[in-house]
């Protein structure tokens, strides 16, 4: 599979070489409370098992995001999961490094990876889930204009404390709208 690139960003598929950041995000304490559904720390070696493993239970594709400077900066990871093409529905999950997010890199890696899934594969809608604690990606998700689909009151437990799932979706029927925002990504000016 080749890159998916807009003006700023490259999307390329993960390669074994990428196995040490890609740990070093796995155990940031950022991704652990905004991304993933994990909570502890690991070693290289069970990370390592822990990403085959993925793959084998139900992880889809998965980039690194990078910049198209050169050199490249990678600044963070995107992935989907859960593809069911009887139904036609996929979850996504993005992860930008803290030092990368002000710059708009997650809204535009999810547009790239959404338009590619919708023109590769029979779907008729991409998720999204945010937690109740996560209002950056909550605004950003709802200025984008997904359909918020649900609240999961109390599914996520964290710090203690008990916070609602809040899942979205991308449909089919909004692709010219999300082609849009893509090509706005791809001409604009790094």
């Amino acid at each position: 599979m080749e890159a998916l690139v807009s003006a700023r960003l490259r999307l390329r598929p993960i390669v074994e070489a990428d196995n040490p950041q890609l740990h070093c995000w796995r155990n940031d304490l950022d991704y652990l409370k905004m991304v993933s559904p994990k909570r502890a720390v690991v070693g290289f070696e069970k990370f390592v098992l822990e990403q085959k493993k993925a793959f084998e239970t139900g992880r889809h594709l998965q980039f690194v995001v990078e910049t198209c400077a050169s050199p490249p900066v990678a600044v963070g990871t995107i992935y989907s999961f859960e593809l069911n093409l009887v139904d036609g529905h996929v979850f996504v999950n993005t992860f930008i490094d803290e030092r990368f997010r002000s710059r708009g890199y997650g809204p535009e890696a999810s547009i790239i990876l959404v338009c590619y899934l919708f023109d590769f594969f029979p779907l008729h809608k991409i998720y999204f889930e945010a937690f109740g604690y996560n209002n950056p990606s909550l605004s950003m998700i709802r200025t984008a204009g997904l359909k918020e689909e649900g609240v999961f009151k109390g599914h996520r437990f964290f710090g203690g404390e008990r916070y609602d799932v809040v899942r979205f979706a991308a449909y089919r029927d909004s692709l010219d709208r999300i082609r849009s925002l893509e090509r706005r990504f791809r001409e604009r000016k790094i």
